[in-house]
């Protein structure tokens, strides 16, 4: 979260938004735990949508006019670069090791690069080395294209974001073929509606702002309905969740902390990354031993355990060697949890 302000207050954390954000990420968990073991849980890829409400809730309400765009652009590089090359090098080997279909130079440098490639299924994710980095390749595009629109008028930061993933939009459909097929995919709106949530989260009033929070979600929505595809329907469950969780931040403050959702939302990136690794490792070794609720269980613990702990051991030392930090007006530019 940010650091003091230039009179030295330090803005309260947003624990919720936090326990929300660990929560996504043992809900992605559960989702590809239950199709390890045939006792499917959809309701855990929600938290892909989730993520992104988050996202583009908190790179508004961490920002401001004075943030500058290169400074953002290298703290975010540096929070998640790292770490997801180091993810995507395991994979490559774990792939290697158990012969898994391995991608060409090709696929393994846009993996690196965050780009796009190969053939993008039925789901049009465009897998890269690391499968679960088909959300990071949106998340960079986002954190570019907000980057560039810091150097704008606040005021319009949000427009000229709606613009633009209109323009990806219309290029998905009369480009035709990559990236525009990848980067058009109507969940980037997600984005553009936790844009929307941080703007109303930073307005003088947000308890009223935030009360018609669910009302533009569902605005979105009609938008979305004009590019239909598997993803738009969750807009607005994920919009008016993390509106709900912004409305406990604000009435009940920075209490109850609680210590074991406070841990997976810190560890939820660590979790994201290196959970599908952690189940293929625990199916290679165990394969179908187990009947399918004691396998569920077990690659529920090992995928939290591999998360937890790499977050500890080795996501922490990374973010504190890599970010180093950048002042301005007094005040570092955040860097977001």
């Amino acid at each position: 979260m940010p650091g003091p302000d230039s009179t030295g207050r330090r803005p309260p954390r947003l624990l919720k938004i936090q326990y929300l954000r660990g929560a996504a990420a043992t809900g992605v968990l559960a989702y590809h735990a239950g199709l390890a073991t045939g006792l499917r849980f959809d309701p855990g890829a929600f938290g892909v949508q989730l993520f992104f409400v988050i996202s583009g809730f908190l790179m508004v309400a961490i920002t401001d006019s004075g943030t500058r765009p290169l400074a953002f652009l290298r703290d975010r590089i540096a929070r998640v670069v790292p770490l997801y090359w180091i993810a995507t090098a395991a994979a490559l080997a774990l792939g290697a090791l158990l012969s898994a279909p391995r991608p060409g130079a090709a696929g393994i440098a846009a993996s690196f690069l965050f780009l796009p490639w190969g053939d993008g299924g039925g789901g049009g994710h465009y897998f890269p080395a690391l499968k679960v980095g088909w959300t990071l390749n949106y998340e960079m595009l986002f954190y570019l294209l907000f980057a560039a629109l810091l150097a704008f008028p606040r005021y319009a930061l949000l427009p000229a974001l709606a613009l633009s993933f209109a323009f990806l939009s219309w290029l998905r459909v009369h480009g035709g073929g990559l990236p525009w097929d990848f980067w058009g995919n109507p969940i980037i709106y997600c984005f553009l509606a936790g844009a929307l949530l941080g703007l109303l989260w930073q307005s003088s009033r947000p308890r009223p702002a935030l009360a018609v929070a669910t009302l533009a979600s569902a605005a979105a929505l009609a938008v979305l309905l004009l590019a239909p595809g598997r993803h738009t329907g969750m807009l607005v469950p994920a919009s008016a969740l993390v509106a709900a969780i912004l409305w406990l931040e604000l009435l009940l403050g920075p209490r109850p902390r609680l210590r074991l959702p406070l841990l997976l939302g810190e560890a939820s990136y660590s979790i994201y990354l290196w959970h599908t690794l952690a189940l293929a490792l625990a199916q290679a070794l165990i394969g179908r031993l187990l009947p399918p609720a004691l396998g569920f269980a077990l690659y529920m613990a090992v995928g939290l355990a591999a998360g937890v702990g790499l977050h500890l051991l080795l996501e922490r030392p990374l973010v504190a060697w890599f970010r180093r930090p950048t002042w301005r007006h007094g005040a570092p530019v955040p860097g977001g949890v």
